[in-house]
């Protein structure tokens, strides 16, 4: 992940995933929509990345992203599916909740 810092809204590809351990690497088919500064995996095939301007969730390995809503994010921590906490702005810290989680 990554993108502009100082252009967050401006989707450039910046989503990669390979198919054979990092011997090679595809961009993404539907990239995310702008700035993201973090990246998680919630489980094998779904990942979750944040940034100031939202996030955007990937239900296929990372192929393709759609807008997912989300206040503004700089960094994420997932210790498991179960326990993921992220921080944004003005010292905004949270936990997100999956669904198995509540």
């Amino acid at each position: 992940m990554g993108g502009d810092y100082l252009n967050p809204k401006i989707a450039l590809p910046i989503a990669a995933v390979s198919a054979d351990t990092a011997k090679s690497w595809q961009a993404a088919q539907q990239q995310p929509s702008g700035y993201r500064s973090a990246v998680f995996s919630l489980d094998a095939q779904t990942f979750l990345a944040v940034g100031l301007t939202g996030a955007d969730l990937s239900q296929d390995f990372g192929l393709h992203w759609t807008p997912f809503p989300s206040p503004p994010l700089n960094a994420a921590f997932a210790l498991d599916a179960n326990h993921i906490y992220v921080a944004g702005p003005k010292g905004v810290i949270a936990q997100f909740l999956t669904a198995e989680s509540k």
